[in-house]
């Protein structure tokens, strides 16, 4: 008889510990796996080896555990079975008739790719945003991509920052890359991030996080208008607007996830 209060699988349930905490620490220690999933030393030392010959976990050169990149595939696999369009779409719409911006987004990263996943245009708009959906997003430039590459992971940011285009568009553009980390630090600290008139003289953007109940990073919700509407006054008025929607977004969301 098989005793259901027992795994009948113990090594995968300390496998899958293990990828909990360093997931919610970003990336661990030794003592911290120790301590937080209670293993003995020489199974971790197993399980770690095994993890990171599959990809799931890479050593960090200060000898901490990170995620690594198998997780992103199959995290990008899952994301195909998630229809993102038909989700975030409702919220969307209700977010352009709230705001009467030109169009909202609902951008993510895969892997070190972003893109816009879902677009939703004003039909009285006078202009048309020239962003659609599946086109990259632009990391420097946008309001979008800022917001992204300011709440994604912190290693995966610092891996990106040195490639990234930083030519100037407008006059506007942020000029380098010690300016765009300035610029982050500051949207980390206020919660949304900006693009002002930085790819194009006439528009401003914003955009906020989508996050999990577990604070883990869905992707972002931007909302994309001309600079007479997206106002420095209007910005109050319009973050709370994309928040809720992001809010949506991310419960909607989330049980795809599980």
């Amino acid at each position: 008889m098989i005793d259901e209060g027992r795994s009948q699988v113990p090594a995968l349930d300390r496998a899958v510990k293990i990828l909990s905490l360093i997931s919610s620490k970003r990336s661990c220690s030794i003592q911290d796996l120790l301590q937080g999933t209670g293993i003995s030393r020489t199974t971790l030392y197993a399980l770690l080896g095994a993890l990171a010959k599959a990809g799931f976990i890479r050593k960090r050169g200060d000898g901490r555990y990170m995620l690594w990149t198998a997780l992103a595939i199959l995290g990008a696999q899952a994301r195909e079975n998630i229809d993102l369009k038909g989700i975030a779409t409702p919220f969307l719409e209700d977010l352009v008739r709230s705001s009467g911006c030109l169009s909202c987004y609902l951008g993510v990263m895969d892997g070190t790719r972003a893109y816009f996943a879902v677009k939703a245009s004003n039909p009285n708009g006078a202009i048309m945003a020239k962003s659609d959906e599946g086109m990259d997003v632009d990391l420097v430039h946008s309001g979008m991509g800022k917001c992204l590459l300011a709440f994604c992971d912190a290693d995966l940011r610092e891996r990106l920052l040195p490639t990234l285009d930083y030519a100037r568009i407008t006059r506007s553009s942020v000029p380098g890359q010690r300016e765009l980390r300035a610029q982050l630090e500051a949207f980390r600290k206020q919660g949304y991030a900006y693009n002002d008139s930085e790819d194009d003289e006439e528009i401003r953007s914003l955009a906020v996080p989508v996050f999990t109940s577990k604070g883990a990073l869905i992707g972002a919700v931007s909302a994309v208008g001309t600079v007479n509407h997206v106002t420095d006054k209007k910005i109050w008025e319009l973050v709370p607007l994309m928040r809720k929607a992001a809010l949506g977004i991310g419960l909607a969301i989330e049980p795809f996830l599980k």
